[in-house]
């Protein structure tokens, strides 16, 4: 079974990941960590979210425009969950070998409050936010594009109740898939 998860910033990829991880035995991967790790690699630093997009372009080109889908790919686990789809070509990738993307969606207002604002690629205000959903929802020439992949999502979920109620509808959706 192979998921992706594709939603702005605070919609709650993380926690998801983290409780198919624990109670699915999914094996996670997370596309801002696999950039970390790159940059890391390369004595690159991370500074803003600039940054991060500069070095995953750069990245594209010299490993390929799906590279990280395709370390997500490389995995043996019968189960993976990539967090942070953000590009067609992962999408394309995804739907290559039959996955099933699900969009995260809430509501700005509080995705805000959610992020993890020591991170040095999320926003911190709501005007920063909003101006980062609009660079997003505008394609580039290396298939940047979070607002299209959510658009194009096998199943959108709304994940501004509870968070036992998202998990829930994760749950069932997964033993939905088992035989």
């Amino acid at each position: 079974m192979l998921l992706g998860l594709v939603g702005q910033s605070g919609t709650g990829k993380s926690a998801i990941a983290r409780h198919l991880v624990a109670e699915h035995d999914f094996v996670a991967f997370e596309g801002s960590e696999i950039i970390r790790q790159a940059a890391q690699q390369d004595g690159v630093e991370l500074s803003t979210r600039d940054t991060y997009e500069r070095f995953f372009r750069e990245q594209q080109l010299v490993r390929g425009m799906s590279w990280i889908a395709d370390i997500v790919m490389s995995s043996d686990s019968p189960r993976v969950v990539q967090t942070g789809l953000r590009t067609r070509p992962d999408y394309m990738e995804h739907r290559k070998r039959s996955g099933l993307i699900v969009a995260l969606v809430c509501p700005p207002e509080l995705c805000i409050e959610r992020i993890d604002a020591t991170n040095p690629k999320n926003a911190t205000t709501l005007e920063d936010y909003m101006a980062n959903l609009a660079v997003e929802a505008s394609p580039d020439e290396f298939g940047l594009h979070t607002s299209w992949v959510i658009e194009h999502a096998d199943v959108t979920l709304d994940t501004s109740g509870p968070l036992q109620d998202t998990l829930a509808a994760i749950g069932a959706m997964v033993r939905s898939f088992e035989p």
